[in-house]
Formats: C-alpha cells, sequence, structure tokens
C-alpha cells in the first residue's frame, strides 16, 4: 500500500507540472499585453477581415516575430494614445 506522502507527492508534481505548462503558455500573450492596451494584436484572420470590415483609419504592423518589432511597437504604443478614438492600430506577429 502507498503511503501518503507517495500519493499526494506526485499529484504535487502533477500540479507544479501543470502551472509551468500554464506560465510557458501565457507567456506571449503577457508579452503581447505589455505594448499596449491601445494596439490591436491579431492572430487570425477572421479577426482580422472583421477589424477591417468594423473600424475606420486602420494602421497595422507587421513583424515576423513578437520581439523583432519592440522599439516600432513602443513608438505606436505612444501614437495610440494620440489617437485614440480617431483610429486604430494593429498588430500582425506573422511568424
Amino acid at each position: 500500500m502507498a503511503s501518503w506522502n507517495q500519493r499526494h507527492g506526485s499529484r504535487m508534481r502533477e500540479e507544479k507540472m501543470f502551472m509551468l505548462v500554464l506560465l510557458v503558455w501565457l507567456l506571449p500573450v503577457l508579452e503581447a499585453l505589455k505594448v499596449s492596451p491601445l494596439i490591436e494584436k491579431v492572430s487570425d484572420h477572421k479577426d482580422f477581415k472583421k477589424l477591417l470590415r468594423t473600424r475606420t483609419n486602420v494602421l497595422v504592423a507587421y513583424t515576423k516575430t513578437a520581439t523583432s518589432g519592440d522599439s516600432h511597437l513602443k513608438l505606436l504604443s505612444d501614437v495610440a494614445q494620440t489617437v485614440k478614438g480617431q483610429g486604430t492600430i494593429a498588430w500582425v506577429n506573422c511568424g
């Protein structure tokens, strides 16, 4: 018969592994959120089409990877503050 430590120890390892997987999965999401809440991050072509249909004055920034356009995204964050309510800035990560 397995001891209490053996049964609950494996359960705790499973929970730690789940938390690790969850953090690794959430990392790209958190990276995108650090730029600006005013910049729309587009990850699906249907969302992109809907954005173009429903919004006016759309500026789209395309980057190869999430980190390749950091300097441009910081500039666009400042621009997004200025054009708030007049236009939409979207970001597409092509990587």
